[in-house]
């Protein structure tokens, strides 16, 4: 069944054009190691699999199953067929992790979304496939065969910082308004402002750059699924949405933008948006080497409490959305939000960082999984910024400092931009100028 599955999501991909945009790199079977020294930790982000548009348009007579922007079946396929790459490097290849779950060893988070929990179930399914009835599962004539049921937790979605981009965030916000007042973000809104018009009537949705992702979101899945267009759209439309909308991506994380009015908005919108995700990560890296290396009779006590999880904790997982992948890229230093590409992370991509050790010290494995391949991954350790291919756990930890966030909730709340961001109100300008100036003479 498993194979079968990964000729359907397969034939999908190519009959829809899903031509692989990281051939700059070499795509590396799943099946070949291509790390040094001994794997001690592993972590994973994924993005959920296919799932319906999450709006509909004016005169659009498609019909999608269940209600919008829910997992289909063609999406539940797509991450068992990850679960099962993944089981097929860390379980088969490396036998990093047993072959059966062990609750221990490993610990899968999900954003509080649908699609993305019942995305971490499907991946999980691939991942545990050889399953046996009455020991891994219950042998009862209604449970489903080779179902392992994996605990996958979560957080509050508007206060995940770690896998919601876009939980409640005052400084996104004021980044975000500061970055349109530039001159780039201007000339193309400005230039595009009749394009914008033009499919706001066709859609029936009042479009900016910042919300175009409504109507490309069902476009694209519309394309996807060889439906006919919604009245009025045409290829060629859709192709200058598509680049328009690459173009709001950039926007999104700050990539190829520069400093303005003193704020260096590549910097702080990567940190703000994937800071968290891969500060989630130098954490459980450095607890890991901590309890890896520190004798028990010498930790503090929160150590223990720490260690007495991490030790034995060898895969975390996380399963969440295009803009959480785009987030780390860009805090990665990536010119682009889909690793080299333009746009977002598709369907089932996943990003893996494999902790490693050798001779004593460790170093730190960047991996891709692209969505469109089911038998190969990529090594882009070194494209990761200030990395080579084999990226020393020190200097991982040094690149990664500018995007360190202590408490994102504390920055989320912590306003310190030029005078162009103020607020609509004379009192929460008030408020916010006292704030600064608190801020100014603590400092």
């Amino acid at each position: 069944m498993l194979l079968r599955l990964v000729a359907t999501a397969l034939v999908f991909q190519l009959a829809n054009g899903f031509i692989d945009q990281f051939v700059h790199l070499p795509l590396i079977p799943v099946t070949k190691d291509v790390g040094e020294g001994k794997l001690v930790f592993l972590q994973a982000v994924w993005r959920h699999g296919d799932r319906t548009p999450l709006v509909s348009l004016r005169n659009d007579n498609n019909t999608w199953p269940g209600t919008r922007g829910e997992l289909t079946t063609r999406g539940m396929s797509d991450q068992v067929v990850l679960g099962e790459k993944l089981r097929t490097r860390y379980i088969e290849k490396l036998r990093f992790l047993g072959k059966r779950y062990t609750s221990k060893e490993i610990h899968v988070r999900s954003t509080d979304v649908n699609r993305t929990l019942i995305s971490a179930m499907a991946n999980m399914i691939g991942f545990y496939k050889d399953a046996k009835a009455d020991e891994d599962y219950p042998d009862h004539p209604l449970w489903p065969a080779g179902f392992v049921p994996v605990p996958v937790h979560t957080e509050d979605y508007a206060y995940d910082y770690v896998g919601n981009v876009d939980r409640h965030c005052p400084r996104t916000v004021a980044l975000t308004k500061l970055l349109q007042t530039t001159p780039h973000y201007s000339n193309i809104s400005e230039s595009n402002k009749e394009f914008l018009d033009e499919i706001s009537e066709l859609s029936g949705i009042k479009l900016r750059i910042d919300n175009l992702f409504l109507v490309h979101d069902n476009l694209l899945i519309t394309k996807r699924y060889n439906k006919p267009w919604p009245e009025g759209f045409t290829d060629e439309i859709y192709e200058k949405i598509s680049s328009l909308k690459a173009e709001a991506d950039k926007a999104l994380f700050g990539v190829g933008y520069e400093e303005h009015e003193g704020v260096d908005l590549s910097l702080e919108l990567a940190k703000i948006r994937g800071g968290p995700l891969l500060s989630h990560f130098v954490e459980q890296i450095q607890n890991k080497v901590l309890c890896a290396t520190k004798p028990f009779k010498d930790q503090t006590a929160g150590e223990k409490r720490v260690c007495r999880w991490m030790k034995p904790l060898k895969y975390h997982a996380i399963s969440a959305h295009d803009m959480t992948i785009a987030g780390l890229f860009a805090a990665f230093g990536f010119n682009q939000t889909n690793y080299h590409a333009p746009g977002l992370p598709d369907y089932a991509s996943a990003v893996t960082v494999e902790l490693r050790e050798q001779n004593g010290t460790h170093h730190v494995k960047v991996l891709f999984w692209p969505p469109n391949n089911p038998f190969h991954y990529q090594d882009i350790t070194a494209e990761v910024s200030d990395c080579d291919e084999k990226c020393d756990l020190e200097q991982f930890l040094k690149r990664s400092e500018p995007y360190k966030v202590e408490d994102a909730k504390e920055l989320c709340d912590t306003l310190l931009f030029g005078a162009s961001v103020r607020p609509t109100t004379s009192l929460l300008s008030l408020i916010s100028l006292l704030f600064i100036v608190g801020v100014l003479f603590t400092m």
